[in-house]
């Protein structure tokens, strides 16, 4: 149904209808007919013409018996005649509507399709349209088909080249396929060509030119087109106006679709760079000066993603951080930030940028309502809803490091980018400071430092996993070093498909270092650790047994679990082999083990531990769908400890040790008897924690560190927070 002619013959008539009350409606050429009946009237009644002037007057004439004035459409798909009159009374009671005659009254179907789709579509087009009417080669139902579906009026002989008919495609091969020429001026279509590029662009080209002359002509001119438009300022639009770019609203449309398919197109997108590059150099776009809020939807030119990230990388102390955002949620996914990794890089890194400033700037207000108490701190950083957690405060930091970690030197951006980071480093530990702080001091002697309401790390397999085990149920249990909880919510969120899955946060044995807490992922029936000084170590024990390393350990829960189990590094079950996975099959429970992030950070390798800390949680992925193939019904996945991972410690935050007796050093806890307190540390008793010894652990309270040997490194844990 041609509905936008239909609506505007209805509109038309209806509005006759309303001043002259009669309207005779000739229709000669019959193009109107159906719509007759598909137009809704309302109560006005029709009359048709059916063969019999007579019959049509003596249809109207109970019209007339009305003092007031009538309302009658009378429609005939004869010509009008002027010869004999035969409805000249009607026609004097009201008025005529027909193929000539003012614009208001006239039916001609060239003067209707002008007067429908003029500024829709080009001139040329029109011109079209209006020859195929006269030459009657074409429909009303095909000519809005035509203009709708933009299928070209003579695109057959063009077909046979292009291997379509439809003129968006021809147009874009055309533009991005110089071997096609020969074949065009073989067939001599390069008229052929012009006109459809002019119909449906707007955009006329010398046929003087060669075909690689016409094809440079006509990209400038899309992309000038894309650029002004997109832009939609008015003096740049008057700058180019000599330019006689397209105005007609569906040519720009036309236009702004097929570079919208270019830039789509992963098969064409390096034509599209050049060309864009070469245009952008012809009208030196990169010395103009655009205001920022303009640009930000502009995709034509390079240029605007380079401005834009100048522009976010100086203003982040200038404007509000939210707007900031919305530029980076518009840039990080267009063509340019696709097409030009260091590009998505840069965006990437002002987006986790942006995210930590804000919530680092929340959390800070959140800790200034009022004092918070260890219960209160734990909530804050685990929060759901809404207002996500303080932990992604830290997973944002994590990944905004591993991304700075990827960006190499070189770019323009180098000096900003840099300035940043080291804001926002210096941020993240400000508040990592205030944390820590809030931690330390919240911890007292005289409370129980035991909180109620948190799983404890060392009751996670007497409540988790032997009662799965219990339930004859065969399960894996993940036992992996420094995997803190905002990676845990990450894995958490990954995993699809799994019709159960829960997150809880544990609190951590004290100090957070992987002897401590590996052990207590093990324990059974609250077992207590002695902690035993020996030849200026210490020594962990559990009913005088040893248990300081991985074999100890995993010899311990074998002997004190009735259940098979099996032990594995987390690399053996990524991609298990044959053996392996035998040995998976008679397993009640599996126990899988992982040190990669602690034991890279610990030696230093910082640019390798934050791939890592990337890559182990897609790592634990794949080892938890290949255990599933296996049989493994349900997975626990647990940490030691967390980390800390800020700015590396100035010789102003490494601090004494204790004076004392010292049995072991890290860069967050001193084990070992008496000394002095150096300041800004805070002193413990290791049965303060419950364990069986007479050794002292002292912290800092902070995220100052002690001053230890070897490699340094902004990655560090042992202590309280």
């Amino acid at each position: 149904m041609a509905i936008l002619i239909k609506n505007y013959l209805e509109k038309l008539i209806k509005k006759q209808i309303d001043e002259n009350g009669i309207v005779v409606w000739y229709d000669p050429e019959d193009y109107y007919k159906s719509m007759l009946s598909e137009i809704d009237w309302g109560t006005v009644p029709i009359i048709k013409y059916e063969d019999s002037y007579y019959d049509v007057r003596f249809k109207a004439e109970k019209y007339f018996e009305k003092i007031e004035r009538c309302k009658v459409l009378i429609y005939s798909n004869i010509k009008r005649d002027t010869n004999l009159f035969p409805l000249i009374e009607l026609e004097k009671a009201g008025c005529v509507v027909e193929p000539h005659g003012p614009v208001e009254r006239n039916t001609n179907l060239t003067v209707v399709i002008k007067e429908v789709f003029s500024g829709k579509i080009s001139e040329g087009f029109i011109r079209d349209i209006c020859e195929k009417i006269e030459n009657k080669t074409i429909s009303i139902d095909e000519i809005e088909k035509i203009v709708d579906s933009a299928k070209s009026l003579d695109t057959a002989a063009l077909s046979i080249i292009f291997n379509t008919n439809e003129p968006q495609s021809i147009m874009l091969e055309f533009l991005v396929n110089k071997s096609l020429d020969i074949s065009i001026q073989e067939r001599k279509l390069e008229k052929e060509l012009l006109k459809l590029i002019n119909v449906y662009l707007g955009i006329e080209i010398n046929e003087a030119f060669s075909l690689n002359q016409q094809r440079e002509k006509i990209i400038e001119t899309m992309l000038m087109v894309d650029f002004t438009e997109s832009l939609g300022v008015t003096s740049i639009k008057e700058k180019y106006k000599n330019l006689n770019l397209p105005k007609i609203e569906n040519q720009i449309s036309a236009i702004k679709a097929i570079l919208d398919l270019w830039r789509e197109r992963s098969d064409i997108t390096e034509e599209y760079i050049k060309e864009s590059e070469r245009i952008q150099g012809i009208y030196g776009i990169a010395s103009e000066i655009f205001n920022p809020k303009n640009i930000i939807d502009v995709q034509t030119f390079p240029v605007f993603d380079e401005i834009l990230i100048k522009f976010c990388l100086n203003e982040t102390d200038n404007i509000n951080l939210t707007e900031l955002q919305k530029i980076v949620s518009k840039r990080k996914n267009n063509f340019w930030a696709n097409e030009k990794a260091e590009i998505s890089l840069i965006w990437t890194i002002i987006e986790y940028c942006l995210k930590l400033r804000l919530s680092i700037q929340k959390a800070l207000k959140d800790i200034a309502k009022k004092e918070l108490d260890f219960s209160e701190l734990i909530n804050l950083y685990i929060e759901e809803g809404a207002h996500k957690g303080w932990y992604l405060i830290d997973r944002n930091y994590r990944l905004l490091e591993s991304k700075y970690a990827e960006f190499d030197i070189g770019s323009n951006f180098d000096d900003m980018i840099e300035k940043l980071i080291i804001k926002i480093r210096n941020e993240y530990s400000k508040l990592l400071n205030i944390q820590a702080e809030k931690t330390s001091s919240s911890l007292r002697i005289d409370q129980n430092i035991e909180i109620k309401k948190v799983l404890r790390q060392k009751d996670i397999l007497r409540q988790k996993v032997l009662p799965i085990l219990q339930d004859k149920k065969r399960c894996a249990y993940f036992l992996v070093d420094a995997f803190r909880y905002e990676m845990g919510e990450e894995l958490f969120e990954s995993i699809e498909n799994y019709e159960q899955k829960n997150i809880l946060p544990a609190l951590a044995s004290i100090p957070t270092i992987t002897p401590f807490g590996m052990l207590s992922l093990l324990l059974n029936f609250n077992e207590v650790i002695h902690v035993e000084p020996i030849n200026k170590k210490i020594i962990l024990k559990v009913n005088d047994n040893k248990v300081n390393s991985r074999n100890e350990r995993l010899k311990f829960i074998e002997d004190k679990i009735s259940y098979s189990i099996k032990n594995f590094k987390l690399d053996e079950v990524i991609k298990p082999k044959k053996s392996v996975r035998e040995e998976i099959k008679k397993a009640d429970m599996v126990i899988v083990t992982s040190q990669e992030i602690d034991s890279l950070c610990e030696g230093g390798e910082n640019l390798l531990a934050r791939q890592v800390m990337n890559q182990i949680i897609l790592n634990l992925k794949r080892a938890i769908y290949h255990l599933l193939e296996l049989g493994i019904e349900e997975f626990i996945i647990s940490a030691d400890h967390g980390y800390l991972l800020g700015n590396e410690m100035g010789k102003e935050l490494k601090i004494n040790c204790p004076n004392g007796e010292t049995y072991s050093l890290h860069k967050r806890v001193w084990i070992g008897k008496g000394g002095n307190n150096p300041e800004n540390t805070i002193r413990f008793r290791a049965s303060d924690f419950g364990y069986k010894s007479e050794l002292d652990f002292v912290f800092p309270k902070e995220i100052a560190i002690f001053k230890t040997t070897g490699s340094e490194n902004n990655y560090f844990h042992g202590g309280l927070s």
